[in-house]
């Protein structure tokens, strides 16, 4: 479970249905260590709804991993 000291709600949003939680990953891929991750299946399960998640790899900075 994450913490609540780790959650910052920037805006107010209503809760709406859907058919999946989308987590958009910019930096960090490890899944035991990686508390947004965490939080997405949380809220997934939760929702009893599937995660999907996903990871842009981009060469415009000059910088990739593959």
């Amino acid at each position: 479970m994450v913490h609540s000291g780790r959650i910052h709600h920037l805006i107010a949003v209503p809760q709406q249905s859907g058919k999946y939680i989308q987590y958009w990953m910019q930096q960090t891929r490890c899944t035991g260590s990686n508390h947004a991750s965490n939080y997405a299946a949380e809220r997934a399960n939760g929702f009893g709804l599937p995660l999907v998640a996903g990871h842009v790899i981009s060469m415009a900075a000059g910088v990739g991993y593959l």
